[in-house]
Formats: C-alpha cells, structure tokens, sequence
C-alpha cells in the first residue's frame, strides 16, 4: 500500500509539477513523524527510503525523457505581482481562504480552526499526517511565489476541508461525554452556521 502511495504522489506531480512540491515532501514527512516526540524509526527510515526511491524512479525517468528546458520553465517563467516580503504577498493566501474559498470569513475561521483540531486529535493516521503535512508545504511555497492567483489555492483546499471533517467529528465525539443537550446544541449551532453560510451562493 506504501508502494501505491508513493505511485499516486508521484502521479500527482504530472497533473502539474508545483502539486508535486506540495504532496510528495507531504508524504514523505508523514512517514517520518508520526510519534510525538518525534523520533524517527528504523523502519519509519527504510519507508521513506522506498517512498524516494519509487518517486525518484518515476519522475527521473519523466526528465529522462521530456523536454527539460520547457520542464525548467515551468517553475521559472512566471509573472510577479508583488515584493516577496510585502504585506500584499504574506497575507494574500489568508485573505484568498476567508473571502473566496469560505462563503464568510467567520466560516473560513472556523474550517482553520476545526482542521487544526483534526490535525491533533488524529495524528496517529498517516492520511491525517501527509494531509497536514502537503497543507504546511504548500503554503510556505505558495507564500514564497509571487505569482498570487486565487486558483493555485484549489489543490490545498480538498485537504483543509477533510482536516476540518476530522475536528467537528472529534469535537462532537468529546462533547457526548457532557450530556445530550450540549451535543444537540452544537449540531444545531452547526446546521444553522450551513444554512446562513448557504444564503450568499443561493442569492448570488
């Protein structure tokens, strides 16, 4: 299943190499630190050394046989929008989460905060690891372009969303403990937040 793994990370860079950058450091640090503290294993060590090897196989026999020049150009040949360090470009991604991929930014707030939640709660899967894993890469290397277009926050959001399914969950599951009427608060509390959150599209 390792082996399949490292297979589909690898087929993920050929949709487009920069989900490469995001996905295969993402499994690859999944492996490696799924103990808190972390310490890596040898078995964690010879994982990771047959995930490298099957997507350094699979994607060096790519460059082997493509065009590097247009390859290198595609991670080269890009449009500035704006100073590297400028407050435009470290809050953009924020600012892309809470006004275009959340109906409100109180919504967008709390997907953050509920994947957060996922993320800790759920560590010990390995699918919860390289989602939060490939989520904390792409950021910083989206950050670091310049090339700002809301689009390039599309293959992040699937994992966000899944990191934030596992938090409600989670919360829902530990608040059971504390009497129905709680839990039948925080469903409901829930289900309005979709209701309002659904009026914005609807109308639009």
């Amino acid at each position: 299943w390792l082996g399949i793994a490292a297979g589909l990370a690898a087929t993920v860079f050929f949709t487009k190499y920069s989900f490469g950058l995001f996905f295969i450091p993402g499994l690859i640090a999944g492996l490696i630190t799924s103990d808190w503290p972390w310490k890596i294993k040898r078995s964690q060590l010879a994982e990771t050394a047959m995930v490298v090897m099957i997507v350094a196989a699979i994607v060096g026999l790519w460059i082997a046989v493509t065009d590097r020049p247009t390859m290198l150009l595609f991670f080269t040949d890009h449009p500035e929008y704006a100073a590297r360090f400028s407050e435009e470009n470290l809050l953009y991604l924020p600012r892309v989460w809470l006004s275009g991929y959340s109906p409100t930014g109180i919504v967008g707030a709390l997907v953050v905060g509920s994947a957060l939640v996922g993320a800790i709660f759920q560590w010990h899967w390995l699918a919860v690891r390289v989602a939060s894993w490939s989520v904390a890469v792409g950021l910083v290397v989206l950050t670091i372009s310049t090339t700002n277009q809301p689009r390039h926050m599309l293959p992040l959001a699937p994992a966000l969303w899944f990191l934030a399914g596992l938090g409600i969950v989670t919360a829902l599951w530990r608040l059971r403990r504390y009497g129905g009427l709680i839990l039948a608060s925080m469903i409901l509390a829930l289900a309005a937040l979709l209701i309002v959150s659904a009026y914005r599209p609807i109308r639009d």
